[in-house]
């Protein structure tokens, strides 16, 4: 899920907005491209508005990252890519093992 383009930091409020107004758009495309996997990068609170997920839905892995599943699409909760106040060594090696993680739940293994 990608906001849309801007300057570096985002408005909050906006994109409530945007996902509320335009979320049909994310479905549809979703539904169109059918993925197995969505990676949330600083955006899985707005997935889960847009497809109207509920708490009680919403599953954690062993690595401590959530995701929710919507159809066959798992959308999984993750770091934004530029999220420099940990190191990258750090989160290399948290996304090597939330990623083997997600192969599993999706049988890729």
């Amino acid at each position: 899920i990608k906001k849309t383009a801007g300057i570096s930091a985002s408005n909050h409020d906006e994109l409530v907005q945007a996902a509320d107004r335009y979320g049909f758009v994310v479905r549809r495309q979703m539904e169109l491209i059918g993925p197995r996997l969505v990676i949330c990068g600083g955006t899985f609170e707005y997935a889960k508005s847009i497809f109207g997920v509920e708490q009680q839905r919403v599953r954690m892995l062993p690595s401590g990252a959530e995701y929710f599943q919507e159809g066959e699409t798992v959308y999984l909760q993750f770091v934004h890519p530029v999220w420099y106040t940990v190191s990258r060594k750090i989160l290399f090696a948290y996304a090597k093992v939330t990623f083997a993680e997600v192969k599993n739940l999706l049988g890729m293994i």
